[in-house]
């Protein structure tokens, strides 16, 4: 069986699209009521999170109809695949889709089955593997075919939420490296600047807080840059989501060490300006901040 893309990060295709990527059938939450302690395309200790990590002591189970592709036993490192999934399952789909679930307390009631039908308990959550936090469970979604991670949450079964992400921060970095706060400025030099945001959202009953689904930036009316959290890539090192227009080189990262995300590259001509930063989560609650500038 071809596995080849066990690989720590992958590499899009040029020709890829956006989304949708593929409509294969609905799957199902791997844990009921879980709390969200980290969602795709969220900082993380060491990287950018693949996928989502769900709390809670619970049976996990199956999200869709597959056949077992292969389980990967603790401490594990088969052809390079991260470790740090730990107990690990991974089953693969119609459509060419591949769901990972980690952390598992053991791998035990799965071994030996080919066949796996939705919600089938395949474990209960576990311990992380880095050794220090109980009842985590990692899922992933991947996409053989397009080469990418994509947000489970595109394939899940939407969760009831009526609230809009927060904007906490943005400021903008000139060429020479110097920052402004958007919240304090009336007026701005013209030339290039960088957009640094600080946006957090949150599930009712989940206090943690998460990283929105898509950050646009409108200039003037209309929409000059867009950051949807739906897939992930490697591009010069670094794992990014796919940017319109694109603009990571591998010379930043999708986060700083502040965890502002870096939303990208605008030119500030002179005159009255109109600068529209927006958020919105996965249900479509939104929220934004206008800044009115005069650029000098």
């Amino acid at each position: 069986m071809k596995i080849n893309i066990l690989k720590p990060i992958f590499i899009l295709s040029v020709a890829a699209a956006i989304f949708p990527l593929v409509q294969p059938e609905a799957l199902e939450w791997p844990v009921v009521n879980p709390e969200i302690k980290s969602i795709f395309g969220q900082k993380s200790s060491y990287s950018i999170e693949r996928g989502m990590i769900l709390e809670g002591e619970a049976a996990v189970r199956t999200a869709g109809d597959g056949v077992l592709l292969t389980i990967i036993s603790e401490n594990e490192n088969m052809n390079g695949f991260p470790s740090t999934l730990g107990n690990a399952v991974l089953i693969s789909h119609d459509d060419g889709l591949v769901s990972i679930y980690g952390n598992l307390e053991s791998t035990d009631r799965i071994s030996g089955r080919i066949q796996i039908e939705k919600n089938t308990v395949i474990s209960n959550t576990g311990e992380t593997s880095w050794g220090n936090e109980e009842n985590m469970c990692i899922f992933q979604i991947m996409d053989q075919k397009q080469e990418v991670f994509l947000n489970p949450l595109l394939l899940l079964p939407p969760k009831d939420d009526n609230r809009g992400p927060v904007i906490k921060n943005v400021f903008f970095e000139s060429d020479s490296g110097q920052t402004f706060q958007a919240s304090n400025l009336r007026r701005l030099k013209s030339g290039n600047y960088k957009i640094y945001t600080l946006i957090t959202d949150t599930y009712p009953g989940n206090p943690v807080e998460l990283a929105p689904f898509r950050i646009s930036i409108i200039i003037n009316g209309i929409e000059s840059i867009s950051v949807p959290f739906e897939t992930l890539h490697e591009k010069a090192g670094i794992l990014v989501p796919n940017v319109s227009p694109e603009y990571l080189d591998g010379s930043l990262p999708l986060y700083n060490d502040e965890g502002f995300i870096y939303a990208g590259n605008i030119s500030l001509t002179r005159g009255k300006t109109e600068i529209t930063v927006s958020a919105r989560d996965f249900t479509g609650n939104e929220r934004a901040a206008v800044f009115m500038l005069q650029i000098d």
